[in-house]
């Protein structure tokens, strides 16, 4: 007959043997940070450069392997003619190799070290040659002798035409930005002898900061938590309306 200490420690020992289990079983031998990549970029950017990030838990080198598992392109330009990409041109670039271009290329194999380091990204580039429309990829990864051992990056890209009447910067308006690209910081500088009221717009003509500028005066603006892209400046002076470009990058 059992005694209440003997299901006591069967108890414990049920315990250990589940917790065991289930960090076998969530255990991984790698990881890629984000497993969702998104970007909304204007159609004129030469390029969408965008990626994932490896670590290798393991204290191996790993023979990895990646298999595109679906593509949808929905390229607006020229769908209707039954291209969805269209002149949209597609790389890749994985820690070992370089796929340009890389259409027709469903899989590929690779080497994950056991110490990671900046290089061992992949890298989704999608060329829009200033054509408008939206492209989700998806890729598995999983090392070759653990084809279980596997996760799902999603790459989801959409490129926005630009409206012509806001794209052109007009060199009337006062204002001076440097550096533009601007990267964690830029200065505005207004020239007039009028104050000046901007505002910095999204692609989508969200506001996302507005300044004050007295005449002859100088600001800094913060601009580290904003994403790369296209930008452009709003600038109200009585009552006309100029505006401004400007691309922000972010720092690798």
């Amino acid at each position: 007959m059992l005694t209440y200490q003997d299901m006591k420690n069967a108890k414990v020992i049920l315990i250990f043997l589940l917790a065991f289990n289930l960090s076998a079983v969530a255990q991984e031998s790698f990881s890629a940070t984000p497993e969702a990549v998104v970007a909304i970029k204007p159609a004129n950017l030469f390029v969408f450069y965008n990626y994932t990030q490896f670590e290798n838990l393991t204290d191996d080198t790993l023979q990895m392997r990646w298999v595109k598992t679906e593509t949808i392109a929905n390229n607006r330009t020229t769908a209707h003619l039954g291209d969805p990409m269209g002149n949209w041109t597609t790389a890749i670039q994985d820690p070992n190799f370089f796929h340009n271009p890389s259409d027709g290329i469903d899989s590929a194999d690779f080497y994950l070290p056991p110490i990671t380091g900046a290089t061992d990204k992949f890298i989704l580039q999608l060329y829009p040659n200033n054509e408008a429309g939206a492209l989700l990829v998806k890729f598995k990864f999983f090392p070759v002798d653990n084809p279980a051992d596997s996760l799902i990056v999603t790459f989801d890209f959409e490129a926005i035409r630009v409206a012509t009447a806001t794209a052109e910067p007009d060199v009337d308006s006062g204002l001076l930005i440097y550096p533009n690209p601007a990267s964690g910081q830029f200065f505005i500088s207004n020239s007039s002898i009028d104050s000046r009221e901007v505002i910095l717009l999204s692609v989508h003509g969200q506001a996302l900061q507005s300044y004050s500028l007295l005449p002859r005066e100088t600001i800094w603006a913060n601009c580290s938590g904003i994403p790369g892209g296209t930008y452009f400046l709003k600038v109200s002076a009585k009552d006309q309306l100029r505006y401004k470009k400007l691309f922000i990058i972010l720092k690798e």
